[in-house]
């Protein structure tokens, strides 16, 4: 199994997706107006996929190294997350 797909890694994925989220959550008004829509769509994609995780992970109670993959219809807005990088760059 690839060292990505264990639980521990989930783990880690899920602080600091959870970290990002807060801060978009909690600077939305800063951000300006033209970029509100990437913040949104990035806000929306992890508290989808946080919803999931919290499921699987209740489902399974994983042990650190046990496999913690799960199917996500709802995927990562890569281009909202470039727009918001490329802004954060051009400051």
């Amino acid at each position: 199994m690839e060292s990505g797909k264990k639980f521990r890694y989930a783990e880690m994925l899920k602080l600091h997706n959870t970290t990002a989220n807060k801060l978009l959550i909690d600077n939305i008004t800063i951000i300006p107006d033209h970029f509100k829509a990437d913040a949104r769509a990035i806000i929306e994609h992890y508290t989808i996929w946080s919803a999931k995780w919290d499921e699987l992970k209740s489902k399974l109670n994983p042990a650190p190294d046990d496999e913690f993959v799960f199917e996500n219809k709802h995927r990562f807005p890569k281009a909202a997350a470039q727009n918001l990088e490329t802004a954060l760059h051009d400051l």
